[in-house]
């Protein structure tokens, strides 16, 4: 899963492979049912899956995908979004795409690393 879509009643799941499925459940089921550890909730319409962040600028995250997605993060959700990727960004106080660096920052999220212990 790539990101998560609200549509009222209905959720859309778009998937890496630019494929989308829509299913009968709302966004908050969708946000209890996922790991926190992957999936973040960053306004009220949308959950993004962590892997997948490509940048953040101000106050919207860009996706890796084919696309780019660029979705903005909400006022209610910005302070927790941030806090948990702040051991994953390099901030910058540039001025730079019309950035106030007094309110704003770029930031660049490093992914994160995965390891598979064999026994």
């Amino acid at each position: 899963i790539l990101y998560i879509k609200a549509m009222a009643n209905y959720v859309e799941l778009y998937l890496d492979n630019n494929k989308h499925y829509v299913t009968y459940n709302t966004i908050k089921q969708m946000e209890e049912r996922l790991p926190r550890t992957f999936f973040t909730r960053i306004n009220k319409s949308y959950i993004i899956n962590d892997d997948r962040i490509a940048s953040i600028k101000g106050n919207y995250v860009i996706l890796d995908n084919l696309e780019r997605s660029e979705i903005s993060i909400g006022v209610t959700y910005k302070k927790a979004f941030h806090e948990k990727f702040a051991d994953r960004t390099i901030k910058t106080k540039r001025r730079r795409g019309g950035i106030n660096p007094e309110t704003e920052t770029n930031s660049i999220v490093a992914p994160k690393v995965h390891f598979n212990l064999l026994r």
